[in-house]
């Protein structure tokens, strides 16, 4: 099966001011994260953000947690009874990308959206709400992931393995061709430990043996100021079919 594909990095661009967190929010260098919203928010124009969407996604991690999941079976982690996934997009720092999941009779999610570059922001995520019981991997290699995207994009897919929220985000690249689809190799070994989109060059190693989160990102950045080469502003529509250790 294809394999991850390098990220792009280049800490010399000057254009990018904003770098997408690990939480899949995004954050100006140079404020920590704190200032004003970014022009345009409080006006009530096109791209306007919309409270209330923002106050769901927030809201979604922050509630109780429901029963514990269902135990692993064999290799599988997606489809998984009690796994639950909801969007984390670029409106919780003042974009205006949007999404959402959808779960299927059969288990599989259908993760929909439009992403754009307004307001300062270019990305679009889903992520799962805390693995209770943290999932033991560490008699595994990697990851699978099968999906399929309606046009060829560049993604990135996060696990993490703390109650961080903001935490280290060890995170892949990969390639989906458009409209069939595609099953991805993600070896523990090849991911890159990020915190807002910066590679980290003093992070501990990735402890397999407690995965807290997943996530899947289409984003317009990549790592240390790169972009992505093949992202694309507009709608999008990614049938996520299984997510399984080897």
């Amino acid at each position: 099966p294809p394999r991850s594909t390098a990220c792009s990095s280049s800490r010399s661009l000057t254009a990018v001011t904003r770098v997408s967190d690990a939480a899949g929010a995004e954050r100006d260098p140079g404020s920590g994260g704190g200032g004003s919203p970014p022009d345009g928010i409080l006006r009530g124009d096109e791209h306007a953000v919309d409270p209330l969407r923002f106050a769901r996604q927030a809201l979604y991690f922050n509630q109780p947690m429901t029963p514990a999941l269902a135990p692993v079976e064999g290799q599988r982690l997606f489809p998984r009874r009690g796994l639950e996934w909801g969007p984390l997009d670029d409106v919780i720092m003042g974009g205006a990308s949007s999404s959402t999941w959808e779960a299927t009779p059969t288990g599989t999610g259908v993760w929909r959206g439009s992403v754009t570059s307004a307001n300062n922001g270019g990305f679009a995520g889903v992520r799962t709400r805390p693995l209770r019981p943290a999932v033991d991997a560490s008699r595994f290699a990697g990851l699978k992931v099968k999906l399929t995207s309606d046009s060829a994009t560049r993604f990135k897919f996060i696990v993490r393995d703390s109650d961080d929220w903001n935490g280290v985000a060890w995170t892949w690249c990969f390639d989906a061709p458009g409209g069939r689809p595609v099953e991805v190799t993600l070896p523990f070994a090849e991911a890159k430990p990020t915190k807002f989109a910066k590679v980290l060059t003093d992070a501990p190693p990735l402890d397999t043996a407690r995965l807290t989160a997943l996530q899947l990102t289409l984003s317009k950045f990549e790592f240390d100021g790169g972009l992505n080469p093949r992202f694309k502003e507009g709608d999008f529509v990614v049938d996520v079919e299984a997510i399984d250790l080897y």
